[in-house]
């Protein structure tokens, strides 16, 4: 009797929760043949017109894996889901909607499962400290395993929440669109399936570009936007002539998210421009033409205004002397812990490792969002606080930065009228008992004080990051140099 109840309960379950017509489920339950397929009046054929069938026999072989895999005699829902990272890769691989290769989506398609006949329902009970405990249990069906063996088609009403989803996708889509239309960016300049999804590496570019100029004309520097500005015209005017020399595409010379990305970093070397997959007879050219024009409008770091303030300034001669080659920090100060996925500063750190140039690593970044040499030098100097071996003299050598004997002078005694705290960031503080606080604190500054207050900043990084880890510096006589001494 109870295993009798049991299975109506299933049924009524089966019933309720079906999207099939109930009038057609009557008449089977009954174990007739009905005449028709829908009846048109029951509450599921009144809405069927708004439900979307689709094809979802990847992710049903999926399901009936997991099914077969927890047990011939059924398994739970918990003890089947718990299966999931055992599963073949390339089945899942198979599953091209991502929800669907997750716990979360691949619970919302049971009840379609059990519907389409894939896998059958019943209620188990087990004893759980003195009470009875009920529980649903899957067994696989023949149908089920005819669709593992790669035969048949699932094909179900596409779930609620997968709608909702997808609802909330198009919405938001469709407000990237026209905000990429309001900043002025052509829908046409980016690959349809980077649209589609709302994101990729040309996409990324694109935003960014548009972002920083944004942001430089928001803080009051719009002279530096318009520079920026320059500097890409340079690039696509150098792009146009090529194109018409070699009488192919200006796209296939360098595609116009590559020159943005050129155009922000101002990485002027034949390795970055490789980097971001130029491949020319002609990249030694333009890279010579982005270093030469990022020098004669100003952007490139140091150039041409702080090397003038530094001139002016006489400060010259005692440079810090660096060890020769990779070398691990005396004193660790930050504990490294291992992350699910790498972060920024790993993957900067290994690919310096390697062999890449700071500059090769800031325009080639994997979401295609170029960042500045300065952010990877950074990032450098936090893999060094945390223990992991770093080429300091190349460090320095290629993005400078470094204090010299007067400037780390400056900042011993800026630490000193601070009471430096060397476990929390005061960079701000420190800047403003290097520089007058006025000029720290002023929203709109000029390029030339721009460039100083950043200048500066570099040298607090480095200063910072060798007093946390103990490093003994040492100073040696070099004229005429911005760069430090190998030891």
């Amino acid at each position: 009797a109870k295993r009798h109840m049991a299975q109506s309960r299933e049924k009524l379950r089966n019933f309720i929760q079906s999207t099939s017509c109930r009038r057609r489920l009557i008449v089977e339950a009954f174990e007739e043949t009905p005449q028709f397929e829908q009846c048109g009046t029951c509450d599921n054929c009144t809405s069927s017109q708004n439900v979307r069938m689709a094809d979802f026999s990847a992710a049903g072989r999926v399901l009936c894996h997991l099914v077969m895999s927890g047990g011939m005699f059924g398994c739970s829902k918990s003890r089947m889901m718990s299966g999931l990272n055992k599963v073949p890769k390339e089945m899942l691989d198979a599953v091209a909607e991502p929800q669907f290769r997750t716990r979360t989506g691949l619970e919302e398609l049971l009840d379609a499962a059990v519907s389409s006949g894939l896998l059958t329902r019943r209620t188990a009970e087990r004893e759980v400290n003195g009470y009875k405990r009920s529980y649903d249990e899957y067994l696989l069906t023949e149908t089920g395993q005819e669709l593992l063996s790669g035969q048949g088609k699932f094909v179900a009403p596409v779930p609620a929440g997968v709608r909702l989803l997808a609802e909330i996708k198009k919405e938001r889509l469709d407000k990237l669109k026209a905000d990429l239309q309001r900043r002025g960016i052509q829908l046409d300049t980016i690959p349809a399936a980077e649209l589609s999804e709302g994101r990729g590496p040309v996409l990324a570019a694109e935003l960014h570009w548009v972002q920083t100029l944004e942001r430089l004309e928001g803080s009051g520097r719009g002279e530096a936007a318009h520079k920026h500005r320059a500097l890409l015209d340079r690039i696509l005017g150098w792009r146009q002539r090529t194109a018409e020399e070699l009488f192919v595409s200006p796209e296939d010379i360098l595609p116009r998210h590559l020159a943005k990305a050129l155009a922000y970093t101002q990485a002027g070397t034949v390795e970055a421009v490789r980097a971001l997959g130029v491949r020319s007879s002609r990249m030694q050219e333009l890279a010579d033409l982005v270093k030469a024009e990022s020098e004669a409008l100003g952007l490139r770091p140091g150039l041409p205004a702080a090397k003038r303030s530094l001139s002016e300034a006489g400060e010259e001669g005692a440079h810090m002397v660096l060890v020769d080659g990779p070398s691990v920090a005396t004193v660790v100060p930050v504990q490294y812990t291992e992350g699910k996925r790498k972060r920024a500063w790993e993957e900067s750190h290994e690919r310096f490792g390697k062999g890449a140039t700071i500059e090769q690593i800031a325009v080639s970044q994997p979401s295609g969002k170029p960042i500045k040499p300065n952010t990877v030098a950074g990032h450098l100097l936090t893999a060094y606080e945390h223990g992991f071996s770093v080429n300091l003299s190349a460090l320095a050598a290629q993005v400078g930065g470094m204090p010299n004997q007067s400037d780390w002078e400056q900042l011993v005694t800026g630490a000193e009228a601070i009471g430096l705290d060397l476990e929390r960031p005061q960079r701000k503080e420190l800047l403003k008992e290097v520089l007058d606080p006025m000029l720290v604190e002023k929203l709109e500054k000029t390029t030339e004080e721009h460039e100083l207050v950043n200048m500066w900043y570099q040298k607090i990084a480095w200063f910072l990051t060798l007093r946390r880890t103990g490093y003994q510096p040492s100073f040696a006589e070099v004229r005429n140099s911005t760069r430090p001494r190998l030891g």
